[in-house]
């Protein structure tokens, strides 16, 4: 059985999936995969993902909202997203944009490729060159055409396709870093053990995670890890956790009219008395109240 990736919306009205091609080879390979490539004409709501996605603007011009962040983006924009990411394209009135991409899961990074994606804060937006366009364009091609025919082999061409667009990502992320020269975060990482440890933590904070799993992750026992953990961040383990799940829920509230209880389920709450005393402890407002002022405030 072929196993299907989850999308999250926000919305109520009937809105185009874009999510239809996986090779049948996929549910026994050794990641996910599903590849889109559409056209829109209106606004996508806002939604999350339980995957990883990269996606690139062909025509038009539109509006990014990342995280309740607001972007303008146009042909030649490739974007990356996380599961800790929330987002929509906002498409003026009478315009449209084409747009091609991929859904995946983290099997498609191995540690080589993770590191140079992630271990220096990445920007959402990357704009290519012509050369770069082409190059990222034509390995979209190849990744939905071999979705659609699921040829032999079509499982590596796809994965060799994505792993060619996400290089071309890092390269132009690493470009930009060098150019702002913002690299604290990377500084303050003293091993990369403990940087994948912490890079999981912020991709998966939504889903249950306990320290076992975590430290796992580093190659290191629950006590030295949470010891380390502690040194690096200031922070507990659980509180870090609990940090990224109310900065999550607050910017859900901010940028949408989704039910509370959705919002804290969403964050990775499953309690709505403890969501409610922690969220006010934090931002010294119930998440109605905090709604409301920054709704307000935007008027």
């Amino acid at each position: 059985m072929v196993k299907k990736l989850s999308l999250r919306q926000l919305s109520e009205p009937e809105i185009f999936e874009p999510y239809r091609y996986i090779p049948a080879d996929t549910a026994r390979a050794d990641f996910i995969c599903q590849v889109y490539s559409h056209t829109l004409h209106e606004t996508y709501p806002i939604h999350w993902l339980e995957y990883y996605e990269i996606a690139i603007i062909l025509a038009g011009k539109c509006i990014h909202a990342v995280n309740g962040k607001q972007y303008p983006i146009e042909q030649g924009t490739l974007f990356l997203l996380t599961p800790a990411d929330f987002h929509t394209l906002i498409i003026p009135t009478g315009s449209q944009i084409t747009i091609m991409g991929a859904m995946f899961d983290e099997g498609a990074f191995d540690d080589q490729l993770r590191q140079w994606i992630f271990s220096d804060p990445h920007d959402f937006n990357i704009k290519l060159l012509n050369h770069e366009l082409e190059i990222v364009k034509n390995a979209f091609q190849v990744m939905v055409n071999e979705n659609q025919k699921h040829n032999l082999g079509s499982f590596r061409l796809t994965k060799n396709a994505l792993e060619q667009v996400l290089i071309y990502f890092a390269r132009v992320n690493k470009k930009q870093i060098e150019q702002s020269q913002d690299r604290k975060y990377s500084q303050s990482i003293p091993s990369n053990s403990m940087h994948n440890a912490l890079m999981y933590i912020h991709h998966h904070f939504r889903q249950p995670l306990n320290l076992k799993l975590v430290a796992s992750q580093a190659n290191l026992s629950s006590n030295y890890f949470s010891e380390r953990f502690h040194e690096i961040t200031g922070l507990t383990f659980q509180q870090h956790v609990q940090n990224l799940r109310l900065r999550f829920a607050a910017g859900l509230l901010a940028a949408s009219n989704l039910p509370v209880v959705d919002v804290m389920m969403a964050s990775g709450f499953n309690d709505p008395s403890h969501f409610g005393r922690t969220f006010k402890k934090q931002y010294q407002l119930t998440p109605r109240q905090f709604r409301l002022k920054n709704q307000t405030d935007k008027l």
